[in-house]
């Protein structure tokens, strides 16, 4: 599988190889700051549905 389709979602510090590796790094709200400068994008946080609203965005 082509790691560009990957998505991968993380708030902490055993997430960062995680985010780099895939397609779409993404960090949630609540992330630690390391995570956020890290990821591609930063979304709501786990208590906001973060989630699933970025997947809804994109039509997964």
């Amino acid at each position: 599988m082509c790691r560009d389709l990957i998505i991968a979602f993380g708030d902490d510090y055993a997430d960062i190889g995680m985010l780099k590796l895939c397609g779409r790094g993404i960090a949630m709200g609540n992330a630690i700051n390391e995570v956020k400068e890290e990821a591609d994008c930063v979304i709501g946080s786990n208590d906001e549905d973060g989630i699933a609203e970025y997947l809804a965005a994109i039509k997964i």
